[in-house]
């Protein structure tokens, strides 16, 4: 994890593609697998660098969440006759997921912002493709603005999203304890 904080999002997806690169062989041979790089996207490289930079953030959270409901919760919930499975998933994940879902979402956000710097292993992303647009039209503003516009697009639906897990959370809180 103090790997994962500690490295820029853009020095990782450098060494993930590097090694990725330098190391196909090698993995594909212990995959037992008769792939060549050329058969395989760079997209499968972002990705598990972008989860890389995201896990150790992702993961705080879900332990603060799960921190922040109370032990008397747990033992409300022995104390109804409910095992530690049932207690944990009726109880206690409700719970945590409603005080996870802002700092999860601001997470996500920080992501999808971060996936504008695939380009630096050369996988296109929404920014790379709106800089390819304005250099054929010579339309840099127009590229950019519609680039801001797709990034703002993504992010009110995650937020849009959010809040709607958050009610449906609040009101199964709420219905329990009415």
């Amino acid at each position: 994890m103090a790997l994962s904080k500690a490295f820029p999002m853009n020095l990782v997806l450098l060494i993930f593609y590097l090694i990725w690169t330098t190391q196909f062989s090698s993995i594909a041979a212990f995959f037992h697998s008769q792939k060549t790089i050329k058969d395989v996207s760079l997209m499968y490289v972002a990705i598990a660098a972008l989860v890389f930079c995201s896990l150790a953030s992702i993961s705080e959270i879900i332990r603060s969440g799960l921190i922040s409901v109370d032990k008397g919760q747990y033992e409300a919930g022995y104390a109804s006759g409910l095992t530690k499975a049932q207690t944990f998933f009726h109880v206690i994940v409700p719970q945590a997921v409603r005080a996870v879902i802002p700092p999860l979402t601001n997470d996500i956000l920080s992501l999808v912002k971060g996936t504008a710097l695939v380009s630096v292993i050369g996988v296109s992303d929404i920014l790379t493709d709106s800089i390819n647009a304005a250099s054929a039209a010579y339309s840099y503003l127009e590229a950019y603005v519609a680039a801001a516009l797709v990034f703002w697009g993504i992010g009110i639906v995650l937020e849009r999203l959010s809040h709607y897990v958050e009610r449906k959370f609040s009101k199964s809180v709420k219905t329990l304890a009415g």
